[in-house]
């Protein structure tokens, strides 16, 4: 890991952090903000790859949201459940931009996964509130994979 890497794992930190804590205390993050974590994406994109890799990130971040909001909406219609918020669906965006295309999917993996496997530990723990936060596993999912992708450069 280099330190444009670096500083641009600070920085993604950084930006995450307040998605993370507004999360906590039940308020909703502006969208501003997962605006400037898409467009910082995009910058990280351009220093370490040029123009290509700003196209590419930002075309990853709109594919990303496109794709999670038509098969969350697939879902909503079909079983008549809610898994996700427009906020949720914006933030899983913001982070493949920073991912990229293989970083995104993977990405999209472990947050389902995660997501499944807290719903299985709040169902067995009886708990009233079947649904967990997550804000919190997509910004864990992205900090995950962000942290394998710069460790493998």
């Amino acid at each position: 890991m280099n330190g444009v890497h670096l500083i641009a794992f600070g920085l993604l930190v950084l930006l995450l952090l307040p998605v993370a804590v507004a999360a906590w205390e039940d308020k909703r993050p502006p969208d501003a903000l997962y605006l400037a974590i898409a467009l910082s994406g995009a910058g990280f994109a351009g220093v370490t790859e040029g123009f290509p890799g700003v196209v590419k990130a930002l075309a990853t971040g709109l594919a990303c949201l496109l794709l999670v909001a038509a098969t969350i909406t697939a879902i909503r219609d079909r079983w008549q459940v809610r898994l996700l918020l427009g906020n949720h669906i914006k933030l899983l965006a913001a982070g493949a931009t920073w991912l990229g295309i293989s970083g995104a999917s993977l990405m999209l993996l472990l947050a389902a996964l995660l997501f499944l496997f807290s719903i299985a530990i709040l169902r067995a723990r009886k708990m009233p509130e079947m649904r967990p936060n997550f804000s919190h596993i997509a910004v864990i999912a992205i900090l995950c994979v962000q942290i394998e992708r710069s460790l493998m450069i």
